[in-house]
Order: C-alpha cells, then structure tokens, then sequence
C-alpha cells in the first residue's frame, strides 16, 4: 500500500504503485454494501426519487475501487485506468449533492408558511406551479433557489472533475488533467463552504424562533427529529470537507507529492471520510425525520389532508 516499483522499470507510470488488492476489494464491498442498504431504505419507505444519489454514489465507488484491483503501472491498462480514476474521484459529489438537497425540504419541513406559498394553486398542463422566490424567516436565500444553485455547481464541479480525471490517464495530458482536477475540486470545495454556511445561519434561526407551535403560538424546544438532522448533517459535512481539503492538497502536491505516491493516504482521508459522511444516513434515515417534522409543523393547517397532498413533499429531483 505504499510505494510501488521505481519507476524506470515501466514503460509508463500513470500510478505511482500498484493499487493493494485487498484493501481496494474491501473498500470496494464497503460501498456496495451502503450502497445495497440505501437502496432498501429507498424500496421500504417513501420512494423518493432525490434520495437515490446516495446509493448511485456508493455503487459508482464500489465499481471504481474494484476497477482498480486490476489496475498495474507496469502493464498499464488505459481504459480500466481511466474508467477507475473517474468514478474513485467524482462519485462523492453524489453524495454532496444528497446533502445539499436536504437543505430545501429541512426548510420547507419546518415553515409551513413558506413550503404552501411556494406551491400556487394555478394548475398548468395538469402540474402545481412552484414559486421559487419565496423567502422563508429560516433561510437567507429563497429555499427552492438555493437548493438549486448547490445542486446545479455541483454538477457543474463533478463535469470538471470528470474531464480532468480521464485526462490523468494519458501521459500528455496528465498535467492539464490534475490542473483541472484541482480547479474542480478546489471550487467544489469552496461552494461546499458556503452550503455549510448557509446551513449554520439555518440552524441558528431554527434554534432563535425554536419553529414556534402554530396552534398556540408558544415558542417549544427543538424537536427531535429536527436535532437529529441537523448533527447528522454537520457530521457528514465535516467528513466530506475532510475528503475535500484531502483531495486539495493531494494535487496541489503534483503527481510526485507525499499524498499522491502512497495509497494509504487514499484509504485514510477519501474512503474512510466519506463512508462516515455516509454511514450517518442509514444510521437515522433523514425522509424519516423530515417527515416527522413536517407532519408536526404542518398538521394545525393542513390537519385533515394526508402528507401526500400538503403543501410539502418529497416530490422532484431537488
């Protein structure tokens, strides 16, 4: 797991050793175990569609790590190389895209007010018409728009981040790859900073107005399944900025670095970060939660209507 053969005895090294098969075998069955046990949370509750980056993500990793039992720096395989590097760099934004999803529907779980003002009665080809600017007291930017536009770097950061990842597999293009493999990152890094910052301003208003019962209008303590979304939510953030400042520095220090050359680092600050980021939501399935939360919220003015049809739901894909 640490340094490889030298380098003058191949041809080419795309890697600086040669990956160990049974730590990547067993990262590999690592995810897709999550990724089999998120799927059953998935099939045995409210089959959300937005709930499913988790376990895509975690299959997505488990075939990267288990590509990479077969990848040898001294009979470099381009393809397999490749294919490995893309899905063991870019998977984890499916699992920051999970968390950047939960912000919009914590919010709209806990303001009633807002979640049925962003919702117009106006029918339009048989669909509700969503207002998106809709502010809520708990979020400094509208939640439908938010979640949006975290969703949507992501997905900008995770196409940088693929490109630059198959780059790295060619000996021409392997500078520009890890350039923009860094840049990627780096930037995914940074608009997950301000997720995290956008998240502390909603719990500290959260915690301010303590989600004030509707029917007497009297202040009340956190709920649980509240409290429980936020921890979790901070715990897997810290872990997955972990895997971020990681990856960061990793590339920083170029292709020859302490980081890059020794593999145990890989299994140390990504797989084992990113698993804990993960692990949490099977721990506590958060659609549990935000159902619970909405339900108490919601139920004084939409007592008589089934969850399904209230003004919040779990419908969309962010």
């Amino acid at each position: 797991m640490s340094s490889a053969d030298p380098a003058e005895d191949c041809l080419y090294l795309a890697i600086a050793y040669k990956p160990n098969k049974i730590a990547n075998m067993v990262a590999g069955i690592v995810y897709a175990l999550l990724g089999f046990a998120f799927v059953w949370r998935w099939a045995t509750t409210m089959r959300a569609r937005w709930s499913l980056w988790l376990p895509i993500g975690c299959f997505a990793s488990a075939a990267g790590f288990f590509m990479r039992t077969q990848v040898d720096p001294c009979d470099f395989n381009i393809p397999i190389y490749a294919v490995s590097q893309m899905l063991v760099l870019v998977s984890p934004c499916a699992f920051i895209a999970f968390n950047y999803m939960l912000y919009k529907r914590i919010v709209l779980a806990a303001d009633p007010e807002c979640a049925a003002a962003a919702v117009s009665t106006t029918k339009k080809g048989g669909n509700t018409i969503k207002k998106k600017h809709v502010k809520s007291r708990f979020s400094f930017m509208p939640p439908l728009i938010a979640g949006r536009l975290f969703v949507c770097s992501d997905l900008i950061t995770f196409l940088i981040q693929s490109y630059g990842g198959g780059m790295t597999a060619q000996e021409k293009t392997v500078d520009i790859g890890n350039k923009l493999f860094l840049i990627g990152v780096t930037c995914q890094a940074c608009v997950y900073g301000l997720y995290i910052l956008a998240f502390t301003v909603l719990a500290y208003r959260l915690n301010k107005y303590r989600v004030s019962d509707l029917a007497t209008g009297e202040k009340i303590q956190w709920r649980t399944s509240l409290r429980s979304l936020i921890v979790l939510t901070y715990i897997s953030s810290v872990f997955v900025m972990i895997r971020s400042v990681f990856r960061v520095v990793e590339f920083v220090q170029g292709h020859q670095g302490e980081l890059v050359t020794h593999e145990v680092y890989l299994f140390v600050l990504d797989v084992l970060p990113l698993v804990i980021a993960v692990f949490v939501w099977l721990c506590i399935w958060p659609i549990h939660n935000i159902n619970h939360l909405a339900d108490e919220c919601h139920s004084t003015q939409h007592e008589q209507l089934p969850f399904e049809n209230r003004p919040f739901k779990h419908s969309g894909s962010y």
